[in-house]
């Protein structure tokens, strides 16, 4: 359990860390199943979608806009899981057990703002991106919490869960950033297992690799990392909000009263 208490004044990356991934080894099911069901259901169907598409020589030359056409699916999946793992995260260090069906409520009670803030945050951090990689880096690290400030901070609206995020990040950038490159390479490292288990085994034909690799291996891999982004962010938010406002597990849980 992590209780409410005073705590240093800088955001400490280990016990961060440390919370998220305690956080999975106490709720794996219902954790997992949620990713695999919001991320991971989606994008199997998208790699379905496309391959049946290369497979055909009349439209194949379409298979590339599916993507597009489950670009909102995606955004909303990904609004929904991260808040089902906000709700769930609260509520397991407040010491209550959030089953499948309670975070799931719970997530699609905020649907709407999520996938306002996503799509902002997504927007501001590729625009700035777009004119050097660091500012891109320096907003997705200012609206790292913007997901967590829209499920526990109710009436804030968009804008201002962005404006609270960037408000609650200021000062521990430098250590969200650490955090999240952390993650990046992760992500890479499970790519590349990924793509290395699909070339040990012969699947008949370069199509037959590619509807595994679609269909299984990248929905997958997708689901746990955009999960760990979920808990990791969930743990920041918690962090942040112990060490500079002296707020616990049982205030924030107190939100779902």
């Amino acid at each position: 359990m992590f209780p409410g208490r005073p705590a240093p004044t800088r955001l400490d990356v280990g016990r961060t860390l440390n919370r998220a991934f305690s956080l999975l080894g106490r709720n794996p099911v219902s954790l997992l199943v949620s990713a695999l069901l919001l991320v991971g259901l989606p994008l199997a169907l998208l790699g379905w979608a496309q391959t049946s598409l290369l497979g055909n020589p009349v439209v194949g030359a379409g298979a590339a806009w599916t993507t597009y056409l489950f670009l909102p699916v995606n955004v909303v999946a990904g609004a929904l899981l991260q808040s089902s793992v906000i709700y769930g995260a609260v509520n397991d260090w407040n010491g209550q057990k959030a089953d499948l069906g309670a975070t799931l409520r719970a997530a699609f009670a905020r649907l709407l703002p999520l996938i306002g803030v996503s799509i902002l945050a997504g927007l501001a951090t590729g625009l700035a991106a777009i004119l050097l990689i660091v500012p891109g880096i320096m907003v997705a690290v200012a609206y790292e919490v913007a997901t967590p400030v829209v499920v526990m901070e109710r009436g804030r609206g968009v804008f201002g869960s962005l404006s609270r995020s960037a408000d609650l990040t200021r000062g521990d950038r430098w250590p969200i950033f650490g955090i999240l490159a952390l993650l990046f390479i992760l992500g890479l490292v499970f790519s590349a297992i990924q793509n290395a288990l699909i070339a040990a085994f012969n699947f008949g034909s370069p199509l037959a690799a590619l509807r595994v690799a679609t269909m299984v291996g990248t929905p997958l891999t997708q689901a746990f990392t955009t999960l760990l982004g979920a808990l990791v962010s969930a743990s920041i938010y918690y962090e942040l909000r112990n060490n500079k406002e002296g707020v616990g597990a049982e205030v924030l849980a107190s939100v779902f009263d």
